[in-house]
């Protein structure tokens, strides 16, 4: 794709005119769907400039709005000047001399920017044709003057093209014979320098407008017949020959000229009104913006998965803290009614002290016990914390055990147990299972706190399970 590319572009620049699409067509296939804009410009652009060259230019027309749709910062100057000066013709040829018009000056105000002086010269020249056309010769002598005063600035002397255009300008002006005479001289001496020939059209419109008839059918001469079809040439070649016959009197070739030019204006005003590029430039747009909408739809069908991703891990997330928070929620109902037991169980012997932190405990579980369905954030740092204490609950029941039941905790101590795991051990004494421990405590501290136990108790334990062994140790002690 690249080199077919970059292929099309060197014959573009050096003027070799390509009318088959077979190779750009490669690149545009490629570029239209990969590579960055750069490319895919330049893609567009020749495979227009070949269109041109093949006289489809529709299709030219359509491939350059293409290309103006991937115009950015990374695109030279050079090519978007060319663009927009490309943009023009095809839009004179259809007679769409408005748009013509504002694409010849968008070229023109590009290529003042280019330190190239023979692209802003013929840049130029096209404004100073759009303005002419446009039946704006006032406009169009002062940006030919602009243009020669700038010339002289920068010390370029003036250019075949340049008198090209200004003396057809002259000749559409009717200025005085000398002064189209002296302008004459000026694009015959350019046409000698440049090896070129002087124009049998124009040379054919001056000699009548000086009155030398011969030397304007001499010169008509070798204009060729226009093609079938060619309704551009048949034009400027019946208009002219309308002039001459007027002025030479056959008036019989007068009048079969005038209708073969009147047949062109009606065949041009047909192929115009068929292909209105108003109509086709409409078309693009609405294809770049149906393309445009399909990819906003794709991109928002991507956020939205985004989001229903994002949205979906957040739901998980709030549903986890939910289900974390329902069963601590359960865990504290459950602690509840053991911590109120065993409170109820003291004797009023049991110090003051030690009846406060099971009132304390009663008193931070009992909020949660009434109506509590879903904690708020604040709701949930309570229980974390009323998680984070519960071992130190323990702790306590341990030490209303060793008050109410000194020998029992005594021997306990004994073997190593520390306040915390005599706490355990009354509770099991208490006929509390291990389920019942489970929801007091996590497993995991359930299972570390047992195992403790066993270890510190030793042989003595055999192959009972714990909490038979412990009943058995309790009432040996109180018999």
């Amino acid at each position: 794709a690249l080199f077919y590319l970059l292929y099309s572009m060197a014959l573009d620049k050096n003027y070799v005119d390509i009318a088959s699409d077979s190779l750009i067509n490669r690149s545009v296939e490629y570029y239209s769907r990969h590579g960055d804009k750069l490319h895919r410009f330049y893609a567009y652009y020749c495979l227009g400039r070949v269109h041109i060259n093949a006289q489809e230019y529709d299709k030219a027309l359509a491939a350059f709005i293409k290309a103006e749709r991937c115009s950015d910062k990374t695109i030279s100057d050079d090519y978007l000047a060319r663009l927009h000066y490309n943009k023009s013709n095809v839009y004179r040829h259809h007679f769409a001399e408005d748009k013509a018009m504002d694409e010849a000056i968008k070229a023109k105000e590009i290529a003042l920017r280019l330190d190239n002086p023979a692209f802003y010269i013929s840049y130029s020249l096209n404004v100073a044709k759009q303005l002419f056309v446009n039946d704006m010769h006032e406009d169009a002598g002062n940006s030919l003057k602009e243009l020669r005063s700038w010339m002289i600035t920068k010390g370029i002397k003036p250019t075949l093209p340049f008198y090209r255009v200004s003396l057809r300008q002259s000749l559409d002006n009717d200025v005085s014979q000398d002064s189209l005479a002296i302008i004459f001289h000026l694009y015959a001496v350019a046409c000698e320098e440049s090896n070129k020939e002087i124009e049998a059209p124009l040379a054919t419109d001056y000699y009548i407008k000086m009155k030398e008839y011969e030397k304007a059918e001499e010169a008509f001469n070798r204009i060729p017949k226009p093609a079938s079809g060619n309704y551009y040439e048949a034009l400027t070649y019946y208009s002219l020959l309308s002039s001459l016959c007027e002025v030479l009197g056959r008036w019989d070739e007068y009048r079969a000229a005038q209708q073969e030019y009147q047949k062109a204006v009606e065949s041009i005003n047909l192929s115009v009104f068929n292909n209105d590029v108003r109509f086709l430039e409409e078309r693009n747009n609405n294809e770049a913006e149906k393309e445009q909408s399909r990819k906003d739809r794709v991109i928002l069908v991507i956020v939205l998965l985004m989001v229903l991703g994002a949205s979906g891990g957040i739901g998980a997330m709030l549903y986890n803290k939910f289900k974390k928070s329902k069963r601590q929620l359960e865990d504290i109902r459950k602690e509840y009614n053991l911590i109120t037991n065993i409170f109820n169980q003291t004797s009023l012997d049991t110090p003051e002290s030690i009846r406060n932190v099971l009132d304390a405990r009663i008193k931070a579980l009992r909020p949660f016990i009434t109506n509590v369905k879903f904690p708020l954030p604040k709701g949930r740092r309570i229980l974390e914390s009323i998680d984070d204490e519960r071992r130190k609950m323990l702790t306590s029941i341990g030490m209303l055990y060793a008050l109410s039941y000194p020998a029992f905790t005594t021997k306990l101590s004994q073997m190593g147990l520390r306040s915390e795991e005599i706490g355990l051990c009354s509770l099991y004494v208490c006929g509390y299972s291990s389920k019942e421990m489970n929801d007091l405590l996590n497993k995991t501290d359930i299972y570390h706190l047992n195992s403790g136990i066993r270890n510190k108790i030793g042989d003595e334990i055999g192959s009972k399970t714990l909490h038979i062994w412990l009943k058995e140790l309790f009432h040996s002690c109180n018999s």
